[in-house]
């Protein structure tokens, strides 16, 4: 009985190795991540809401946690607002837009755009931003993702005559510090 176990907890152990998934080819590093998300400017308890493709959506920031882009609302003297920024940390993400003048902007775009120009003219630390359009950044790590900004919203605060703005966007990225999604 003891030499029964044995064969075939060997036989079991040769199967387990012989069986893995190893077929010579070379596997991605990586892999692409996207989702949905919806970012606010609005400042709760000294706290911002940032977007970080590296942890897959909207984080809280304090202080010194990283992060790829927040808000910055864009207001007259007055405080009337006439805009929103995407804004990297300590100029460390940069931003472009897709730019063809001839082509309608919009979610089938975006899923078709799979890869990042190489004529991309990037703005470091901020673009401005506005429904319907593309978006490319690369992160402080050399890495990329694309936005498709679907809404941009100003919102009155529930303190006040305060305006804040949110954006809802999709996104997709790519960790493996290549061009193509």
């Amino acid at each position: 009985m003891k030499i029964l176990l044995i064969n075939l907890l060997c036989v079991g152990m040769i199967l387990t190795v012989s069986c893995g998934d190893d077929d010579g080819t070379e596997r991605p590093t990586s892999v692409v991540t996207s989702g949905r998300a919806v970012l606010t400017s609005y400042v709760t308890d000294n706290r911002i809401s940032a977007f970080s493709f590296e942890r897959e959506g909207v984080i809280s920031v304090t202080g010194n946690e990283t992060y790829d882009f927040a808000l910055t609302n864009i207001t007259d003297p007055t405080g009337v607002p006439q805009g929103v920024l995407l804004s990297g940390p300590f100029f460390r993400t940069d931003f472009t837009l897709y730019k063809d003048g001839n082509v309608s902007v919009d979610m089938d775009l975006f899923e078709e755009t799979n890869e990042v120009p190489e004529t991309a003219e990037w703005n470091p630390s901020f673009t401005s931003v506005q429904s319907n359009s593309i978006v490319f950044v690369r992160t402080r790590n050399g890495n990329y993702g694309k936005l498709f900004i679907q809404d941009v919203e100003q919102v009155l605060s529930p303190h006040g005559g305060e305006v804040y703005t949110t954006v809802t966007f999709d996104w997709v990225y790519q960790p493996n510090g290549t061009r193509q999604f």
